[in-house]
């Protein structure tokens, strides 16, 4: 796991300083080793945190044998050795025993068919000398990232943005199309970085720069063909010995390094489920890890206590008491981007505690989306029942719900409420959108300044929502529901969370239920497989009954959030407020109509609590990088 940074400057004119301060700026995405090569028109940094060959020979940037072709590269292939193998059948000799050098080869064997071959996570840039072309490449559901901008002749590439943002040619405008997808979502969509002129390279894709200029991005991995082709078992039973056999796989190649590894372990059924193949596999030496809050309602600690005792790992549990606004500050305002995911707080705080034993850890990230763990899928599903009711009914029994009064709980259930009946009246594709809404449309026309209102219909996400949408409209919803949140939520907020809050403190995370293979047999899965009339992830939970007797079943699901609505009428008050009067300065608000909003949820007539998170973490993101010599406010 690492950051990479570098540009491709035809004219040759680049300093080696600025990349070299570029990877500086991600110190801490790579503590063992920062390094920056010229060769040619290009110039290439890196730093790295070492995981598979610790030694030197194995540090990037790394040349292949013949001196002709360079990479920089973050992630992990999984299936290096088997790669290796077989590169070796075909003469070719390694002189490390990592995953990098596997990649390089591989694409001088195979070109950019490399990509397919390849089981990880990662963002790869390779420098082609003997075809002149620089090639960049991301894993197939964007784990990890991949901006870039061009200016003139040339391209300029890293792994954050705040890197990006140290090379002089970066513009430091806001993107308000960005601005306003993250107001609504509490995060930007891939093809939407909150800065103008700066791009991320698409999840699944590769993309070809020379002296043309960059071609067209391609795309290696059509996720939505593995839903269409759907398997057919007699036996249910048949069904879960394959998802048996590919988890038991999946959790093996990701165990494989030369650091210390565990697993963060929540009590659910994801987290449970791997650490006992993880177990299988290396036995009591596995070391796991969780935390909780000291308030009602937000401390799961027991739940994973008792699967620890079960499988007799060494578990390592904390209780987080947020009683000074610091360390909360300081975990927004290091993000990459605004990122207003309450769960990015207690990631944070997960990490750097598991970090403080080991390098790697395994986490189930990913499992809710490709097997249907959400509670938004029933809500989906019931919507498709009462579709026949008309929008009328459903509409006014949205407006009585919002009388509801607040609750402030984890997962509250007038929340829940709330968000069906905005949505359920209408149609699935915006039922299904609606759920993820923080500001709704209407909210930011109260809100926003009279010359930013156009962007409330020119910039919707939901557009990006339903272009998705589009490309799986013949499937069942459920299936439509899953690709979605593949390419929305999945990629731009959980991978991202679990990205930027592991590589603050420089600790890498592995997602098991993410192999590509398990999530091809996802997909193909009869739906009635993963949500069984409204028991959601039916697969998983009959797979995780086999491994755990009835007492250790899993209650239902409540999520990995922070207690942000109570904090910010108790110990984050005056630190949140200050954010967001940073957001007031900005010209981009009405003043008087978003004060409305702080108010009402400091007296407690309303849970406004994400809402102002959104607002906060992008006021700590601009109050940080106006400390940069160019300010963005």
């Amino acid at each position: 796991m690492c950051g990479i940074a570098g540009t491709l400057d035809w004219h040759r004119s680049e300093n080696e300083a600025v990349i070299a301060q570029m990877v500086a700026a991600m110190k801490h995405r790579g503590p063992d080793a920062q390094m920056t090569t010229r060769f040619g028109p290009v110039v290439f940094g890196h730093a790295r945190l070492s995981v598979v060959d610790l030694s030197g020979r194995a540090n990037q940037p790394m040349f292949d044998s013949s001196g002709q072709f360079l990479i920089v590269f973050n992630g992990e292939i999984y299936n290096f050795q088997e790669l290796r193998k077989d590169l070796e059948g075909r003469g070719i000799t390694f002189r490390t025993t990592g995953d990098t050098e596997v990649i390089l080869e591989g694409y001088k064997l195979w070109g950019t068919d490399i990509f397919q071959r390849l089981n990880g996570m990662f963002s790869i840039v390779i420098w082609d000398n003997r075809l002149q072309r620089l090639v960049m490449a991301r894993d197939r559901f964007g784990k990890k990232p991949l901006h870039y901008f061009l200016a003139g002749n040339e391209l300029v590439f890293a792994s954050e943005l705040r890197a990006l943002m140290h090379h002089p040619r970066c513009q430091r405008d806001i993107n308000l199309a960005a601005l306003r997808q993250y107001l609504a979502l509490g995060y930007t969509l891939t093809e939407t970085p909150i800065v103008t002129g700066v791009q991320r390279l698409d999840p699944a894709h590769f993309l070809i720069v020379d002296r043309d200029g960059p071609h067209t991005p391609q795309c290696y991995w059509n996720y939505a063909t593995s839903f269409r082709d759907k398997k057919h078992y007699k036996k249910e039973a048949d069904a879960v010995d394959e998802l048996d056999a590919l988890m038991r796989d999946a959790v093996r190649i990701r165990m494989i390094a030369d650091v210390p590894l565990g697993a963060f372990l929540s009590g659910g059924i994801d987290s449970s489920l791997l650490t006992s193949y993880m177990m299988a596999e290396h036995g009591p030496r596995i070391n796991t890890f969780s935390i909780g809050f000291s308030e009602e309602g937000f401390d799961e600690s027991a739940d994973a206590q008792r699967i620890a005792r079960f499988l007799g790992t060494q578990h390592h549990d904390r209780l987080v008491k947020i009683d000074a606004p610091a360390p909360f500050a300081d975990i927004l305002a290091s993000v990459d981007e605004p990122f207003a995911d309450t769960s990015f707080i207690p990631t944070s705080i997960l990490s750097n505690f598991a970090r403080s034993m080991l390098t790697v850890s395994l986490s189930g990230d990913g499992g809710d989306e490709i097997f249907l763990g959400y509670e938004t899928y029933n809500a989906d599903r019931i919507a498709q029942w009462l579709s026949p009711f008309p929008s009328n009914a459903l509409n006014l029994a949205a407006r009585i719900a919002d009388l509801i009064p607040p609750s402030y709980g984890k997962v509250a259930l007038d929340e829940k409420i709330r968000r069906f009946l905005s949505g359920a009246g209408r149609g699935f594709s915006w039922g299904h959108y609606s759920w993820r809404v923080n500001f709704t449309d209407e909210d930011l026309y109260n809100l926003l300044a009279p010359d930013l209102r156009p962007l409330i219909a020119s910039a919707h996400p939901f557009t990006t929502f339903n272009r998705f949408h589009g490309d799986v409209a013949d499937l069942d919803i459920m299936d439509r529901a899953a690709f979605i949140d593949a390419k929305t939520w999945l990629v731009d907020d959980i991978l991202v969370k679990a990205d930027r809050a592991s590589m603050q403190h420089s600790l890498e995370v592995r997602a098991p239920f993410l192999d590509y293979r398990i999530a091809e047999f996802a997909a193909a899965l009869p739906v009635s497989l993963k949500l069984k009339v409204l028991r959601k992830k039916h697969i998983l939970r009959e797979l995780h009954a086999r491994r755990f007797p009835y007492h250790l079943r899993p209650k239902s699901k409540r999520g990995f959030n922070a207690p942000i609505s109570r904090w910010l009428r108790g110990p984050l008050r005056d630190e949140m407020r200050s954010a967001i009067d940073t957001v007031m300065a900005s010209g981009w608000f009405d003043k008087t109509k978003l004060e409305t909003v702080w108010i009402e949820h400091d007296q407690g007539r309303k849970d406004h609590g994400q809402k102002l998170l959104c607002l906060a973490s992008l006021g700590f993101w601009l109050s940080s990088v106006a400390r940069t010599p160019k300010s963005l406010v």
